[in-house]
């Protein structure tokens, strides 16, 4: 009876291990290059960024420190181009798992063509499952919820001086929470942030929704703003799945138990 409750114990564990490693590789990555570089000088296998679209790589550049970023990464969109710019990364190691999350520090500069959009997608393969997003001509941020497919806007007027961090969790299969919080830009040559509120972690929008796909296996940022849109980010960061530490920690503990 001892040696079968062993075995269950093991079955379990290899079990939680399997599906470690086929989770998204905790990891976290900060600009130190080009996005569109290979492979980004964040490491020296994965690419943290591909850079596609209009121009592709050439519309990627390093930008210098912002709001307490040593740099960040950017990429670019012409008026007279408007098919957009895409950078790209897939998750290493394999899409989120439940409890998961991925959050990003983001943010605009200079104005959004109307009709043209600028954000961050949260992708199933080449699919958009899920997007904060702002479209041109309007005066706030918007959420998108491919759950209900319609766009919901948050209470944030638009300013191209405030720094986002950007916190998507897989909260079930089909199911997520976003929250996104603001900072500003303090650097010579920016004015400061234009709703009054220059201090780092004021929580513009936060949220629940559903998606149709069936994973979350990159994230996207991409500009068909015009108009030169310039679009920034950094902090790329990927955390664990807090209910499969705990239940490693417990298996863990069980096992020492047996001995």
């Amino acid at each position: 009876m001892k040696d079968l409750k062993r075995v269950g114990v093991l079955l379990v564990m290899v079990c939680m291990m399997v599906s470690v490693v086929n989770a998204a590789l905790v990891t976290s990555y900060t600009a130190s290059d080009s996005p569109g570089s290979d492979p980004d000088g964040n490491d020296n296998s994965v690419d943290v960024w591909t850079v596609t679209g209009a121009g592709g790589a050439g519309r990627s550049y390093l930008k210098n420190p912002q709001d307490g970023n040593t740099n960040m990464w950017a990429i670019w969109d012409l008026s007279d181009a408007p098919d957009g710019t895409y950078a790209t990364h897939t998750f290493d190691g394999g899409a989120l798992t439940v409890g998961q999350s991925v959050s990003i520090d983001y943010t605009h500069n200079v104005n959004i063509d109307g009709g043209q959009s600028i954000g961050i997608r949260l992708l199933d393969g080449t699919n958009s499952e899920v997007e904060y997003v702002f479209i041109g001509g309007d005066l706030k941020y918007s959420k998108y919820d491919t759950g209900t497919g319609l766009y919901e806007l948050t209470d944030k007027q638009y300013d191209n001086y405030d720094i986002y961090q950007v916190v998507f969790t897989l909260t079930g299969a089909n199911s997520y929470a976003m929250t996104v919080s603001e900072g500003s830009i303090f650097d010579e040559g920016y004015k400061p942030s234009e709703d009054g509120n220059p201090d780092v972690g004021g929580i513009v929008a936060s949220w629940t929704g559903t998606f149709a796909g069936s994973s979350i296996t990159g994230i996207q940022v991409y500009t068909e703003g015009g108009n030169e849109s310039d679009q920034w980010f950094d902090n790329l960061t990927i955390v664990p799945e807090p209910a499969t530490l705990i239940l490693l920690g417990s298996g863990a503990l069980l096992l020492r138990r047996k001995k």
